[in-house]
């Protein structure tokens, strides 16, 4: 067995997280705490921030719905075991919680969710719910010419996971076991479902599909031409990694 440390790329699946906590913690005076916010500045765009925050609310919404049209629906507990209140006024970076900003107006999240406690089975729900995984137009929901669903891409619905993480990490808490095993095969589940939906004419936006191989060959000679070694540079990287970089993940 490898005692060296855990590989981040080539995995499919990484073990679920052990339960060790510090047993200390570290008293920041304001100058300290503005540095260390600074620093996690860099990880995230505020609009990356806005978006996140968006659908972490559409899921506490979609689990407070659930819960008001079915009591039972939270076994052996209550919605104030999934939801609860942030106290903004301990928040040292409330830019965190950006819901959205319009202006000189910001909004921010208020409710946060209890992240041990997110089932495998609400996760797949709301994969299910027509609300957040389908296109709408004029309040109606969308459909082609076979009357079927227009669905949003898969991208767009992974970002829900993606916002989900998001939340568990700014709350310091962890993903249950069973969700931090099963959320690869959730992931999968979502492309292969997204295959079979492109394949039925129920997926319209194309601007998440890979670039191809002819235009990443075009944007390279462009770019060579040019002499503009960056532009050729971000060819290959998006061909290889298939445009999943920080600059494009708003789109």
């Amino acid at each position: 067995m490898s005692t060296g440390p855990p590989s981040f790329f080539g995995s499919k699946s990484r073990p679920p997280p052990s339960d060790v906590t510090a047993t200390i913690t570290t008293n920041l005076d304001p100058h300290q705490q503005a540095l260390v916010n600074l620093n996690r500045q860099n990880l995230y765009t505020n609009d990356t921030k806005i978006a996140h925050n968006r659908r972490i609310n559409h899921f506490i919404e979609f689990v407070e719905e659930r819960t008001a049209a079915k009591p039972d629906f939270i076994g052996d507990g209550t919605i104030d075991d999934v939801v609860v209140g942030i106290d903004m006024a301990v928040v040292p970076d409330k830019s965190w919680y950006m819901y959205s900003k319009k202006k000189n107006a910001i909004t921010y999240r208020i409710k946060d969710l209890v992240w041990k406690n997110i089932t495998v089975d609400m996760v797949n729900l709301f994969y299910a719910v027509d609300k957040y995984n389908c296109k709408y137009e004029g309040g109606q929901l969308k459909r082609n010419a076979a009357g079927l669903k227009i669905m949003l891409a898969f991208d767009t619905r992974r970002k829900y996971f993606d916002a989900l993480t998001y939340g568990k990490l700014l709350a310091k808490q962890n993903f249950n076991s069973t969700l931090e095993i099963e959320k690869p095969t959730i992931i999968k589940s979502l492309r292969i479902a997204n295959a079979q939906q492109k394949g039925n004419g129920q997926v319209e936006e194309n601007e998440a599909d890979p670039m191809s191989r002819t235009l990443c060959e075009f944007m390279c000679k462009c770019a060579i031409f040019v002499s503009n070694s960056l532009w050729w540079t971000m060819a290959l990287l998006q061909l290889n990694c298939m445009a999943r970089s920080q600059n494009i993940d708003n789109l």
